[in-house]
């Protein structure tokens, strides 16, 4: 079959004949651009900023272009990537999700940087029955990941930013890159061919978590509540220390200190204190010492079940049906079942117990703060008993 042909005139017909749309007749009379549309919830993470349309954006830090290589971790609110400097310095590179701009994005990173700039520009904390930062060292240097400086959307001049300051081409922040992974990864052995800690190793990491917890209840003039205490926020970095990491939920502790209740729950289900899910939830250190608590169970049963993880309150967990309900319903289960917590057979020295029982004690008044449980600790490691890794 030929095709019919078409002269000017046809085309020029149809052309006239062409149905309008009323917007395209609004268009036409206020001669403009379309205007820019809602965006999506599933558009969220691609932040539109400059020429950019995908996401991640380019990534600047003090001036110079950091080339991302791979994703290594996403949570909530951010993703990790590994990266190189200029100079080739191998760093990670955290972006935050959202929209330029948006508050919940600023927020996330004003926190962040807060913690991450003060504390690594303040002095250490003195080390405790010890000078040497291998120790009992709580410098923020050695706790808390290292901070090399802020990730930006655009190559701006390099000028020193305060934890107040707030520039609208922050993305993130570049940190030091801890290869071996989060301590939940290593403890499941999730990445190939990754090496399983040895029980001297986990009970080492035991100090490193509570010092790091401490570095923060300890800061001064303020201390700060992290919120969200839980293996997989501790990093394993190149020298064998766990550092804390995830500062974008911590609060000054005086925020939510006897007259702010809490609005949203920020702490990952497995790891939440009882007593911040009630009504007049407040997030305290001593939330922190429960989830903490958790953090040492997971290190302790490592290490006395022939180096086997098992996650807090699995059991319920699985017993709670689809895994994407299981964390709601856990919830549930701790606000009405306080004293819910994971068993410790007697494979676990009593004095670990001790410890632990004391550290997530479901009356907040009686339990340990992470400062009592390090004194603790301290004092059990001077005389190690059998179970009790120095």
């Amino acid at each position: 079959m030929t095709r019919e042909a078409t002269t000017p005139d046809a085309r020029l017909h149809r052309k006239k004949t062409k149905k309008t749309t009323p917007r395209e007749a609004r268009l036409r009379r206020s001669n403009s651009e379309p205007p820019p549309r809602s965006v999506s919830v599933t558009e969220e993470r691609r932040s539109v900023s400059h020429s950019e349309l995908s996401w991640p954006p380019p990534v600047f830090l003090d001036g110079q272009s950091v080339r991302l290589e791979r994703e290594v971790g996403s949570g909530r609110f951010a993703d990790v990537y590994r990266a190189y400097t200029c100079d080739g310095a191998e760093v990670a590179v955290k972006l935050v999700r959202g929209m330029w701009g948006s508050w919940n994005r600023q927020r996330q990173i004003h926190n962040e940087r807060a913690v991450l700039v003060d504390a690594h520009q303040a002095p250490g904390a003195p080390a405790i029955g010890c000078d040497s930062d291998s120790c009992w060292s709580q410098s923020p240097r050695l706790r808390l990941v290292r901070f090399v400086g802020m990730a930006r959307s655009r190559a701006t001049a390099a000028r020193r930013m305060s934890a107040a300051d707030v520039d609208p081409h922050d993305v993130g922040f570049v940190l030091e890159y801890c290869p071996r992974g989060d301590l939940h990864a290593v403890l499941t052995a999730e990445r190939l061919g990754a090496r399983v800690p040895c029980e001297e190793e986990a009970y080492r990491w035991v100090r490193h978590a509570v010092l790091a917890v401490c570095c923060l209840h300890e800061r001064t003039p303020r201390a700060v509540i992290h919120c969200d205490i839980k293996s997989p926020n501790f990093l394993v970095a190149q020298d064998g220390l766990l550092r804390l990491c995830d500062f974008g939920t911590a609060v000054p502790d005086t925020l939510f200190n006897r007259d702010t209740t809490l609005q949203q729950q920020r702490s990952t289900a497995a790891w939440t204190a009882p007593e911040v899910l009630h009504a007049d939830a407040r997030y305290t250190p001593a939330s922190d010492a429960y989830s903490m608590a958790l953090v040492i169970w997971e290190l302790v049963h490592f290490a006395t079940h022939d180096r086997t993880y098992r996650m807090p309150l699995a059991d319920e967990l699985l017993a709670l049906g689809p895994r994407m309900a299981a964390p709601a319903a856990l919830l549930f289960q701790l606000a009405t079942r306080p004293h819910l917590r994971p068993p410790m057979d007697e494979r676990v020295p009593i004095e670990w117990r001790r410890i632990i029982e004391n550290s997530w004690a479901e009356d907040v008044a009686q339990r340990r703060t992470a400062v009592q449980t390090r004194d603790a600790l301290y004092l059990m490691m001077a005389v190690p008993e059998p179970g009790i890794i120095k």
